[in-house]
């Protein structure tokens, strides 16, 4: 028996809104371990994900990005998340 999340069933079609948007690349952080990271990934659509973080981990990662591509936003889903929406780190 295993436990894995599910995709929810309107996260590929934000995923195709944002790049009809103009978004160029969109990159997955996330808590989950490698294997689910990867299969959430590929089923969404995302461009790069990068797994197994800690909050503070997704902080630095976000503020990388900012430097590397200059404009980026961030949307978070949980608790997890909450070092991020405090102030926004590329600010």
């Amino acid at each position: 028996m295993s436990v894995a999340d599910t995709l929810r069933p309107e996260a590929r079609q934000a995923v195709l809104g944002m790049r009809a948007a103009g978004v160029r690349r969109i990159v997955m952080l996330t808590g989950d371990n490698e294997g689910t990271a990867k299969a959430v990934a590929d089923e969404a659509g995302v461009d790069e994900f990068r797994a197994e973080l800690l909050p503070q981990d997704k902080l630095g990662i976000v503020q990388e990005l900012a430097r590397t591509h200059g404009h980026i936003a961030m949307v978070g889903d949980g608790i997890n998340d909450a070092p991020l929406s405090r102030r926004p780190p590329w600010a």
